[in-house]
């Protein structure tokens, strides 16, 4: 499977997944329809599946009109946020397995950014598209869903295996670690890590994907168990820990 990132609007990503069969390909989060069409076109590739992440629109924008030239694809999303959507024609649920473009999808339901967010994971290539839930670096904010949700949602991606990819919708890495470094400033890995970043974006390359391993060990909110997180925040519990960072982040 090779993975291609699209850059979309100010700061998104979209991510088209292509089997290496040069069968039908994936899309993940096409917020513009141009751009996706141009590309699919210009490698002579036929859409398969759109994977929608969440029903916003700088995630979704471009699903109506690239479901008409592209041969009427199978639009997948929750259905919580995918009957304000009208070109969604399989709703999925949490746990379902299939086949798409080639490999195993299985489907997290990972409320919390929204009601009905959706974390599309592909464990044998391992990937997972996480939208606005857990960004590299840092986690969405909280639009629709309480915070106990989104703090179990990012616990049950937390605990996909260490070398999992983690393809989020927006650059913003280097923002979050900013932040990350703002309540953790002796993170050492942190640090690294945002130095690395920064020299990425300067030389214009994109920060995400990231693996796992490296955001349990980087990123506060996958972090919020973490004893000296709670001392350094005074809180007593990580779920409180978690309700205090989005706080801060949110004002940050």
């Amino acid at each position: 499977m090779r993975i291609t990132g699209i850059s979309l609007l100010d700061d998104n990503y979209a991510w088209i997944l292509r089997p290496e069969d040069g069968s039908a390909c994936a899309v993940v989060d096409p917020s513009e329809c141009e751009p996706i069409r141009n590309y699919l076109l210009g490698e002579g590739l036929a859409l398969g599946w759109i994977l929608a992440t969440h029903h916003h629109q700088d995630h979704v924008g471009g699903i109506p009109d690239l479901a008409d030239v592209t041969g009427r694809p199978r639009v997948l999303c929750s259905r919580a946020d995918g009957e304000r959507l009208p070109d969604v024609n399989k709703f999925v649920a949490n746990g379902e397995e299939m086949m798409v473009a080639g490999s195993k999808l299985t489907v997290m339901l990972v409320p919390g950014h929204t009601n009905g967010s959706v974390a599309w994971h592909f464990p044998d290539i391992k990937a997972v598209f996480t939208g606005d839930t857990l960004f590299t670096g840092g986690c969405g904010r909280l639009f629709e869903a309480s915070a106990e949700k989104m703090y179990d949602s990012l616990l049950r991606l937390r605990a996909l295996p260490e070398e999992t990819r983690i393809y989020c919708g927006h650059e913003y890495t280097t923002k979050n670690l900013k932040f990350a470094l703002e309540v953790e400033p002796n993170n050492t890995k942190a640090r690294e890590r945002l130095g690395n970043e920064e020299l990425r974006r300067a030389q214009e390359e994109p920060t995400v994907p990231a693996r796992l391993g490296l955001e349990k060990l980087t990123n506060p909110f996958l972090r919020a168990d973490d004893p000296s997180l709670m001392d350094r925040l005074g809180t007593k519990s990580p779920l409180e820990t978690f309700k205090t960072l989005r706080k801060m982040r949110d004002a940050f």
